[in-house]
């Protein structure tokens, strides 16, 4: 079984055009707010391109970090 992964984008659009353009579009979760990581180890995060323009994105980056993520561009 495949681990899911976040994605991590500027908008919801923007991330539901990238996980349904792939084949297995359960494989994915969108990553609405750093709460999310919680009790997570070493997640999976894709960044989108234009996913800095958040207002969170600096939050978003230091859960990312604290949970030992890695980070998939």
């Amino acid at each position: 079984m495949m681990n899911k992964v976040f994605v991590l984008a500027f908008n919801y659009h923007e991330a539901k055009s990238f996980i349904y353009k792939n084949d297995n579009p359960g494989d994915y979760i969108i990553l609405n707010s750093p709460d999310q990581l919680k009790g997570t180890i070493s997640p999976q995060v894709k960044i989108m391109p234009n996913a800095y323009r958040r207002e969170d994105f600096l939050d978003m980056m230091d859960a990312i970090t604290v949970r030992q993520g890695k980070i998939i561009r």
